[in-house]
């Protein structure tokens, strides 16, 4: 059985536009590009509310026997053959904003420079990601836990996202890790070569389609009632 949870807030965040919000925007975006010598990154990050999940599991309603974040690709632009998708639980609550790209231009919510309007994201521990050094001075591009992180490898094949992200919900869930959503991105290798890896582009939850990024939860519901059968004895048998 499956039940299926809807994302609460999501926003791409762009190294080129780092104080432009896209709250608001019907597409979430990871890529890495070249314009001429200029090097372009974007991060998606997304939050799923799990409270009521937490509530269910407790109460034994369901149980957490699978879970996959679902992503619908809209458009691909110069991927490679090969690549690979990474999600980071984010460790600093984030603002979603009212931007979108290019037409309602918003510096208000997060950005590649700010968690929420005007407040930087902050190295804060030696768990997050591996630019940080736990000095809280500012940093770039978003914050994240090393820990519980989840990859989907891709290789000939459609880029929607269909990604095992128990680990990082259990982490949640069972308040391992503070929910603060998650961040996808190439490898830090990928994002810092001189190779260009071209754009992905994934219906964010303000599409008016059916696409909105979504959590899969799987459980198996089946029961078993034992000893309600008549023993079989020799007697029972007929031979043929």
């Amino acid at each position: 059985m499956y039940q299926f949870l809807t994302a609460s807030k999501d926003a791409t965040i762009y190294l080129q536009q780092p104080k432009q919000n896209t709250g608001l925007d019907e597409i979430l975006e990871i890529s890495k590009v070249y314009y001429g010598n200029l090097k372009d990154t974007a991060r998606t990050l997304i939050k799923f509310e799990t409270t009521a999940l937490s509530a269910s599991l407790s109460a034994g309603d369901v149980t957490l026997g699978s879970c996959d974040l679902i992503l619908k690709e809209c458009e691909s632009n110069e991927i490679p053959i090969d690549y690979t998708i990474y999600a980071y639980p984010i460790s600093q609550s984030w603002e979603m904003g009212i931007g979108t790209r290019f037409d309602d231009i918003s510096t208000d919510g997060v950005t590649w420079n700010y968690k929420t309007t005007g407040v930087d994201w902050l190295e804060n521990s030696s768990s997050l990601n591996p630019q940080a050094t736990g000095s809280g001075v500012p940093i770039k591009g978003g914050v994240w836990f090393t820990g519980s992180f989840a990859s989907q490898s891709f290789n000939y094949q459609s880029s929607d996202i269909e990604m095992n992200v128990l680990n990082m919900v259990s982490a949640w869930v069972n308040r391992i890790l503070p929910n603060e959503g998650m961040i996808l991105k190439h490898t830090s290798s990928f994002e810092t070569d001189t190779l260009d890896y071209g754009q992905l582009k994934f219906f964010s939850k303000e599409t008016n389609t059916i696409y909105q990024p979504k959590l899969r939860i799987g459980w198996d519901d089946s029961s078993f009632i034992t000893g309600s059968l008549t023993e079989l004895t020799s007697l029972s048998l007929i031979h043929i």
